[in-house]
């Protein structure tokens, strides 16, 4: 403390000087990170919008019904079977149709086919949101082949080439150009990559910024002259000018100058908390949005989820802290000129 004390140390004047252009710094480069989160944040929801839920469900469908293909086309083989007469009647009736030009008479509804159909219900009702299905999509009287034909035929039709995401139109695929080769790439792996470096970047930032202000608010918390501070927005602070009026002449009555500091104190406290809420606030909540979307999508490994689980975490505990210190560091100090 008796380093703050010493109103004329040069060395003092250098540190704040130092930790006020540090601040000034990481402010500006704020910005450039919340322009990169936007991006993240816009092809996330690029993502999202182009892996429609109904195709996604599709594929689960899809591949529910591909891994029991050769049961479900075994018992539908079996409910297709030639009916064999067996009675003198049914000869009859088989020498009769012969005759007629007519087919042979197959079983309606044989027990390997009423299998097969109530396999088939029983396999889509594994599948997450099979509720969503319409009744027509799938026909049971089908061969397992032809449903998965028509079920690929349904997904194709419903991905789409351009799309409308935030009111900007785009397209599903974009193309980037590397010498003679062109490569295509979905929203999706860019927007992972992007997530993937601003995880580092923000965490470090957070850090760096919480320190950094936290030193220089318990130096100005030990200045006489708020004057000696760098001027930065943050080092908005309320000061008392009643000094500076009476040697000017100005009369104020003492009551109204307690209650103008007090509304001076209350101005400045709540515009440095609300410029650092919206500074911040934007830049770790896009991240928690994206980090939540690209999970549903990739289905990441669990010790992914973990580590940006607990990086995300202490992000939070990074903003809140932030605000608080902000709020209540300079709580009770005066400046006078």
């Amino acid at each position: 403390m008796q380093i703050f004390d010493q109103a004329t140390n040069p060395k003092r004047r250098s540190m704040l000087s130092s930790i006020g252009l540090r601040i000034e710094r990481l402010l500006y480069l704020v910005f450039f990170l919340l322009l990169m989160c936007a991006l993240q944040v816009y092809l996330t929801a690029a993502a999202v919008h182009f892996n429609a839920t109904d195709t996604r469900i599709l594929d689960s469908f899809i591949q529910a019904i591909e891994e029991k293909q050769s049961e479900l086309s075994l018992l539908y083989n079996e409910g297709q079977r030639i009916r064999r007469p067996t009675t003198d009647r049914d000869k009859r009736v088989a020498t009769m149709r012969e005759s007629l030009g007519l087919p042979a008479s197959q079983l309606q509804e044989t027990l390997d086919g009423q299998k097969y159909k109530a396999r088939l219900r029983e396999i889509l009702l594994s599948t997450p949101q099979w509720y969503t299905l319409n009744e027509n999509t799938i026909n049971a009287e089908k061969p397992i082949e032809q449903i998965l034909l028509d079920l690929r035929q349904l997904r194709q039709s419903k991905i789409q080439d351009r799309g409308t995401v935030l009111g900007i139109e785009i397209p599903r695929l974009y193309t980037l150009q590397y010498g003679s080769a062109a490569f295509r790439l979905s929203a999706q792996p860019l927007a992972f990559a992007l997530l993937i470096a601003l995880y580092p970047l923000t965490f470090v930032w957070l850090g760096s910024f919480y320190i950094t202000r936290q030193r220089e608010l318990l130096a100005l918390r030990a200045l006489k002259d708020y004057k000696q501070a760098f001027p930065h927005i943050l080092n908005f602070v309320a000061v008392d000018f009643s000094s500076l009026q009476q040697r000017m002449g100005i009369l104020v009555k003492r009551k109204d100058a307690r209650i103008n500091l007090l509304a001076s104190k209350i101005a400045t406290t709540t515009l440095r908390g609300v410029f650092l809420t919206i500074t911040v606030t934007p830049l770790v909540a896009g991240l928690g949005y994206s980090t939540i979307q690209l999970h549903d999508l990739l289905e990441l490994p669990i010790p992914a989820t973990a580590v940006a689980t607990v990086a995300y975490i202490v992000m939070m505990a990074l903003t809140f802290g932030l605000i608080i210190q902000e709020i209540t560091a300079l709580r009770g100090k005066i400046f006078y000129e």
